[in-house]
């Protein structure tokens, strides 16, 4: 009679390491998209501030910072940024280190993860009472207006 010897080779993982990086990568990201979808207190005019996201490309000024906090006030003061990407310090090789960067962006590009970086958008001006709304014929209040004549 012939015997077989089996060799337990443990539990099958079925990908859960692969699985559990692939969600442990998301968190951030889904993080932040958790954190955006909050609501604001009506009036907050807040930029919107994503940790480790970088927003690559539409940068028309770099500038070098200490934080991220300066970088955002940066991008509020001038006109013509949309967005604000800061890069941390980071080693450059033989114990040099690259200094921060502030970039400031005509636009706003996609975010991506990226821990180096904190980036942000600057949130839109506040609107105008009534601006976008095609002024009432002959001055006067739409309500008020005589209610049209129908010639039989």
């Amino acid at each position: 009679m012939k015997t077989m010897t089996v060799k337990a080779r443990g539990p099958k993982s079925h990908g859960l390491d692969d699985f559990s990086r692939f969600w442990q990568s998301l968190a951030p990201s889904m993080l932040s998209a958790v954190l955006l979808a909050l609501p604001t207190p009506a009036g907050a005019n807040q930029a919107e501030t994503l940790l480790n996201q970088d927003r690559p490309g539409m940068t028309y000024r770099s500038l070098a910072t200490a934080d991220a906090a300066r970088c955002r006030s940066a991008c509020a003061v001038e006109g013509s940024c949309r967005a604000w990407t800061y890069r941390k310090p980071r080693p450059h090789g033989f114990g040099a280190e690259e200094p921060a960067v502030c970039s400031l962006k005509s636009g706003i590009p996609r975010p991506r993860y990226d821990p180096c970086c904190t980036s942000g958008v600057k949130p839109p001006p506040p609107a105008v009472r009534g601006e976008g709304v095609p002024p009432p014929l002959d001055g006067k209040n739409a309500r008020e207006a005589p209610p049209p004549v129908v010639q039989r």
